[in-house]
């Protein structure tokens, strides 16, 4: 397991990085799963201090969170109890998919873009808005319980896949109302 921790226009010191540590090595035997990479950074974008950990697990799901709290603890702290209800609510899921060796996720490699938004008043000199971000992502082959879960651990408000029973691009997406709709193309 790999723990990467960083602090932005802030020092973490040793007493941080071996609480972060502890809690993970803890997190790991309690749940029996044994995240691949995990990145922890700190920053203090106002007068709190924000905290970000992301744990990339194995067969290539993530769990994300953040939190914020007036110390680098407490912020820290906060996350670990989030990932520790995350994988409370998905530990049969997550063994079964960290221990499923045999089962390939297949993917299917695809392009992503970000564009530049165009600011009202702002004229428009083209048609075409600017593409600021190129990167090249892989489109997993899952079950629609499976992309829920990656969604979930990701937090993420969408999450496309291609399903595992029909060969088709389907869409996760988090609804208003805070359950999550699916959209699954037919041929």
């Amino acid at each position: 397991m790999n723990i990467h921790i960083a602090g932005k226009h802030m020092d973490t010191g040793d007493a941080f990085a071996t609480h972060v540590k502890t809690s993970f090595m803890h997190l790991s035997e309690k749940f029996g799963i044994s995240p691949v990479d995990i990145s922890v950074t700190i920053s203090k974008p106002d007068h709190t201090v924000r905290c970000d950990v992301q744990a990339n697990l194995s067969r290539g799901a993530h769990a994300r969170c953040h939190e914020t709290a007036p110390d680098a603890h407490a912020a820290f702290d906060r996350c670990y109890h989030k990932l520790e209800r995350i994988f409370k609510k998905h530990k049969g899921r997550i063994r079964a998919h960290h221990h499923a060796h045999d089962v390939e996720v297949r993917q299917q490699k695809a392009s992503q873009y970000i564009f530049d938004m165009i600011t009202e008043g702002a004229e428009e000199e083209t048609d075409n808005p600017a593409i600021i971000a190129e990167n090249d992502i892989h489109i997993p082959h899952l079950s629609v319980a499976e992309a829920v879960m990656r969604m979930e651990l990701a937090h993420e408000d969408f999450f496309v896949f291609y399903n595992r029973s029909n060969d088709m691009l389907n869409v996760l997406h988090r609804r208003a109302d805070g359950n999550i709709g699916w959209i699954d193309s037919q041929a």
